[in-house]
């Protein structure tokens, strides 16, 4: 069963190799407690998605309506800079956040195209991300659902949603 999720053929290696570049490590802290969100810092996983204007896609739970301090690490060329929410969607659990162009000059990023077709039941995936701070991790996985009803709320607080967002590398 395991070898079916192993690297066989330059395609795959080729679309890792983009994946990964297109990762970040956010890092965020939370001064005080707003909204949904409790005072503390986190890191999560983020990837980029447009290099023109400059905005990474992550979960809504990472990102705080309030006050908050974030950065991203690409993991080209160990580049950081400070990222701001642009856009926290109310009900599913995915935010989008701008990051400066000037703090990645000169790195070769390659944005993940979003392709919701894609993603059909049964494709073989990798998850791409920041696992519990590890630099890098890649999981494999198979898409079993994708008509998932709105997230519930757990104590009227934080979406439980069980969608992941970080990049889906399929096969």
């Amino acid at each position: 069963m395991a070898s079916t999720f192993l690297i066989h053929d330059d395609a795959w290696k080729a679309a890792m190799d983009h994946g990964i570049q297109a990762t970040v490590t956010l890092h965020q802290a939370t001064p005080f407690s707003f909204g949904d969100h409790e005072r503390g810092s986190i890191q999560a996983t983020g990837f980029v998605v447009d290099t023109d204007i400059g905005i990474i896609l992550t979960n809504r739970h990472i990102v705080s309506e309030g006050p908050m301090h974030a950065r991203a690490v690409f993991q080209i060329g160990a580049c950081q800079g400070r990222v701001v929410p642009i856009y926290i969607h109310p009900v599913h659990d995915y935010a989008f956040c701008k990051y400066n162009l000037e703090d990645v000059r000169g790195l070769s990023l390659k944005p993940i195209r979003l392709q919701p077709e894609m993603a059909t039941v049964g494709r073989k995936i990798r998850v791409l991300g920041n696992d519990t701070g590890r630099v890098m991790s890649i999981l494999p996985g198979v898409i079993s659902r994708v008509d998932c009803n709105p997230p519930h709320w757990d104590s009227g607080r934080y979406p439980r949603s069980g969608i992941i967002t970080s990049p889906l590398t399929p096969l």
